[in-house]
């Protein structure tokens, strides 16, 4: 094999690595993107505070600790004790239910369609058309602020568990 036909076949070799580096670092289409609180789009009532606005926008992991710690304050100051969250078009009301540890509480869904409501990868409910669940308060963690999503929705609410 002469040299013209080696410089051919090498730059043949670099396009094709060339397309298969740029096919990788490629974005995911957003059907190939799985929902989660970041990514899902959010479906908020127009009616909401700055404060209320301020929750469903969590801190990231990577977030300084007075960033953490400030959202923590306003969920706790936002929570309304009850045992009862309803949901019209995956809006709860209230938006951050207080509950004390190992308690039930319901999830009420006003809505003609199913939904789920998703705390994490353990904790998945189907809560029916027109119907409810009831639900232990029993998180991985104990006690703290426990944000949920409606599927589709994004982050909707959070619960937050007291001793």
């Amino acid at each position: 094999m002469n040299g013209k036909w080696k410089i051919i076949i090498l730059i043949g070799i670099a396009v094709m690595l060339g397309a298969v580096i740029l096919n990788q670092q490629k974005p995911k289409s957003s059907s190939q993107i799985t929902p989660s609180p970041s990514t899902a789009p959010k479906l908020l009532s127009t009616n909401l505070t700055a404060e209320e606005r301020f929750i469903l926008d969590p801190p990231s992991v990577e977030a300084s600790r007075s960033a953490k710690q400030k959202h923590a304050q306003t969920v706790a100051k936002l929570a309304k004790m009850g045992n009862t969250i309803e949901t019209k078009n995956c809006q709860p009301a209230p938006l951050v239910l207080q509950v004390k540890q190992g308690s039930e509480f319901k999830i009420k869904n006003n809505d003609n369609t199913q939904h789920y409501i998703i705390f994490d990868e353990e904790h998945i409910y189907k809560i029916p058309a027109n119907g409810d669940l009831t639900i232990k308060a029993q998180f991985k963690y104990g006690t703290g602020d426990y944000g949920y999503v409606c599927k589709g929705s994004g982050l909707v609410g959070f619960v937050h568990v007291t001793l």
